[in-house]
């Protein structure tokens, strides 16, 4: 059985219409439209990239980025379409936005020169008269209804959303949720207040010292397991470890240590 298509394949109606070599066929399409493997050098950090099991709060991935390696990339036909669902979802509700006549842009492709940071907001609003930076996420039901009940985004969905607001000097933003299973929207209102300046720094100073070690090109030490997610999800994996077969037999053990990025819940 496939990641992607799912059946009754000792039904005899699926057997004769061949569901399982459909369901062949639309796995592999699915893996050539994914991410492929390659060699990539990154210039900038991505402000969705830090998600607390995430590797884009490890330095040492960071490093193998900015130096260029080997990414090899191993999303799921299913987590292929997740992604593909969101993206959809934000075109549509930034085409809601602009019905309502307050869209100013959408997809907006954003660069930072200290320290060096690129992404694209998904939403620019005029709001009664005041220019507001949005966000489009979508989640599950049972998410939804949390995000509901306490009106605050996950830690790494909020850095995000923070790090775009200081970029473009705005002091208001927001997210819209969609309920992936009601297509209901949720708006949550966020402002840079004294505590979310505090934390937009912080992880505005992680980035700097990350990046200028880079630039020192002295490899951090590994501050996650080999079993941790960080490292499971890593497209440079390989690399990282290669030459580990022990704490006293490891080619490259790095030779600085720098923290992980803290992200809050």
């Amino acid at each position: 059985m496939t990641d992607l298509i799912k059946n009754n394949n000792h039904h005899a109606l699926s057997a004769a219409f061949e569901t399982p070599r459909m369901a062949e066929i639309l796995e592999s399409a699915s893996a050539r439209l994914g991410r492929q493997t390659k060699y990539t050098t990154k210039t900038s950090f991505a402000p969705s990239s830090f998600y607390s099991y995430g590797n884009g709060v490890c330095p040492r991935y960071w490093f193998y980025a900015f130096h260029g390696e080997v990414f090899e990339m191993e999303n799921t036909a299913r987590q292929r379409a997740n992604m593909d669902s969101g993206t959809a979802a934000g075109e549509r509700i930034a085409g809601l936005y602009e019905e309502a006549g307050i869209l100013i842009d959408a997809e907006y492709d954003l660069h930072h020169d200290d320290p060096p940071i690129h992404g694209y907001i998904d939403l620019i609003v005029d709001w009664q008269g005041e220019e507001m930076i949005g966000e489009v996420k979508t989640t599950k039901a049972e998410s939804w209804n949390i995000r509901q009940s306490q009106m605050k985004p996950p830690g790494y969905q909020l850095i995000q959303l923070l790090i775009y607001m200081h970029v473009m000097k705005k002091d208001k933003g927001f997210f819209v949720i969609e309920n992936k299973n009601t297509h209901e929207l949720l708006v949550i209102p966020v402002k840079m207040n004294e505590k979310n300046r505090e934390l937009t720094e912080r992880v505005l100073d992680w980035m700097r010292m990350v990046k200028a070690n880079s630039d020192t090109h002295k490899l951090p030490k590994r501050p996650f397991t080999r079993r941790s997610p960080q490292c499971k999800s890593c497209p440079v994996q390989k690399a990282c470890w290669d030459g580990f077969n022990g704490k006293n037999d490891d080619l490259y053990p790095g030779i600085v240590e720098l923290p992980p990025l803290e992200v809050p819940k």
